[in-house]
């Protein structure tokens, strides 16, 4: 048989490839080899392989600042020893299957290219994917972080000051999407909660945050420090917004993309009479 892939995984693998999606990618996505994707692609199309160059466009700067600021909480990079080539990685919850979707859009926006989607059975979440040396040094140049360590080095390379109030709006949007949360909530004894908070291990990710808010957004904020509970486990920095009049402040001048944060923040936004 010259094939082993069903049909329908051959035709999906040609609609994914004329979208945009190079062979690696596709190579990774359907857990075969490089060989037998380009075998057929150039049987099913008459081409051999064309690899998707990374067309960085940093004029889009509410992208370019969302995407920055997920990635900055959510995301990680790591390098395949067996195909030689860096692996960016933004990890969502299965209930942000939405949202890959408009993370793919700016994606493709951005680098003219989109991430491919790979979903863990085991666990609640789904990793979106690009891959390429271009895109990390892209990300290099508007973050500070040692990639042995990212998850405590985070940071947003240089002076905030430096950047424009819609690339920092949305950064700190990303930044809420990733590792914040929107909350309308009761617990304990009826106690109702609402705010909107962000929590990272990076102190100096934490500070940006805390400083852009206020500095920047006239958003007051509060900054906490909590140690660990658990011996081994790492300082956690906690930036929250907590009264009406600033959570209104934050949903006018940064807003949110994400649905379901977005969802929690209107039904907030929306109550204000509770407030009074």
């Amino acid at each position: 048989m010259e094939y082993r892939l069903p049909v329908d995984t051959r035709k999906n693998i040609v609609r994914l490839y004329k979208s945009g999606f190079s062979i690696p990618e596709l190579s990774d996505a359907f857990c075969c080899s490089r060989t037998t994707i380009n075998r057929y692609i150039i049987s099913s199309m008459g081409v051999r392989e064309a690899k998707t160059p990374v067309k960085f466009n940093p004029r889009v700067k509410s992208e370019l600042g969302e995407f920055i600021g997920v990635f900055a909480g959510d995301g990680n990079v790591d390098f395949d020893q067996s195909k030689y080539r860096y692996r960016i990685r933004i990890t969502l919850s299965k209930n942000e299957t939405v949202y890959y979707e408009r993370l793919s859009h700016v994606s493709k926006n951005l680098f003219g290219k989109k991430p491919f989607l790979v979903t863990h059975n085991n666990r609640n979440c789904i990793d979106l994917i690009l891959v390429g040396k271009p895109i990390l040094k892209i990300l290099q140049h508007y973050l500070d972080f040692d990639l042995k360590d990212k998850t405590h080095t985070i940071a947003l390379k240089g002076d905030i000051n430096n950047y424009s109030k819609v690339f920092l709006s949305n950064f700190i949007m990303g930044l809420t999407i990733s590792d914040g949360g929107v909350y309308n909530r009761y617990y304990g004894k009826g106690y109702l909660e609402r705010k909107i908070e962000f929590t990272n291990t990076s102190r100096k990710l934490a500070e940006q945050y805390y400083k852009i808010v206020n500095n920047v957004f006239g958003i007051d904020s509060h900054f906490y420090i909590h140690q660990p509970s658990v011996s081994g486990h790492s300082i956690a920095y906690r930036v929250a917004i907590l009264s009406y009049s600033n959570i209104l402040k934050f949903y006018n001048r940064i807003g949110m993309t994400e649905p379901n944060r977005m969802s929690v923040l209107e039904s907030i936004v929306s109550s204000q009479h509770i407030y009074k």
